[in-house]
């Protein structure tokens, strides 16, 4: 039996004796006893991560692990610590989240919003925020703009004043998500804002010869908007596709992340280093 407290969850989560099902499965079975000590492990790393269970998970997996947990348990009480996390300006972000920050966290904050909009808006217009932070956060925003909670007039303002109230570098990723939204929103309308962006230099190459967007991503993302809305089985795949959807399904999201060979042979490697390619552990 998994002791649920934060420190014995920690080394649970972190003991490098191979992928660590039961402990995940003892929290998903009883959320009502985990999630106190989820949450302490997520409030102590959004507190600056310099407390006695953020020195004790050092690398950040179990906090990685039980935000998963807490998403496909909708713990709302998680979405304001999460939110102060992402927009933290000491913590790694790509340490503790690696990819997950542009496959999951979209999703998981989906599913953690108890309704708090107006947060991701803020957060989203924190220039001092981390891009692919503001990315997630923008996609937990679009759901909510198809699910009805955020109203189509409100949207259109927000992403018509875009450009000039959030204004991110010339070279930011943030940039690309701003573009693909406004098209999966179906706010053709917007064309006349978004398109001069590339020619006024709001929108830009950075050193490497890397653009954040493409003068003809919006339409793409317009007709793929039209195509998902044509039956519901493309409609599904649309959604999937944008991550436009509550996160759920821990074990196996987390399971494929991590090595799934003999456990005799695990190494002690974080989960995100997973995250990183889909056959990370291959062996040569």
């Amino acid at each position: 039996m998994t002791a649920l407290d934060a420190a014995s969850l920690i080394d649970a989560f972190t003991a490098g004796e191979g992928f660590p099902e039961a402990a995940i499965a003892a929290c998903l079975a009883t959320p009502d006893a985990a999630r106190p000590g989820l949450m302490a492990i997520v409030e102590d790393r959004a507190n600056g991560g310099t407390g006695a269970l953020s020195q004790h998970d050092t690398k950040g997996d179990a906090c990685f692990v039980a935000l998963h947990i807490l998403a496909e348990q909708r713990a709302t009480e998680a979405f304001q610590p999460l939110l102060r996390l992402l927009q933290s300006e000491t913590q790694d972000l790509e340490s503790l989240f690696g990819d997950a920050m542009t496959e999951t966290m979209g999703p998981i904050l989906i599913a953690l919003n108890p309704g708090d909009f107006a947060a991701l808006e803020a957060g989203i217009a924190n220039r001092a925020a981390d891009a692919f932070a503001r990315d997630a956060m923008m996609v937990a925003w679009a759901h909510g703009v198809l699910a009805g909670a955020v109203s189509r007039e409100h949207a259109r303002g927000f992403l018509a004043s875009f450009p000039d109230t959030v204004r991110p570098e010339p070279d930011s990723f943030l940039w690309g998500t701003y573009v693909a939204i406004a098209g999966d929103l179906g706010f053709a309308d917007l064309a006349p804002v978004i398109d001069p962006l590339f020619t006024s230099g709001a929108i830009a190459m950075d050193e490497g010869g890397f653009r954040p967007a493409d003068p003809e991503d919006f339409g793409h993302h317009l007709k793929a908007a039209r195509l998902g809305a044509e039956n519901e089985a493309n409609h599904a795949a649309w959604l999937a596709s944008n991550r436009f959807y509550p996160f759920e399904h821990t074990l196996d999201t987390l399971r494929d992340w991590s090595w799934d060979g003999d456990e005799a042979e695990w190494e002690e490697v974080p989960f995100l280093a997973a995250a990183e390619d889909e056959t990370p552990f291959e062996k040569d």
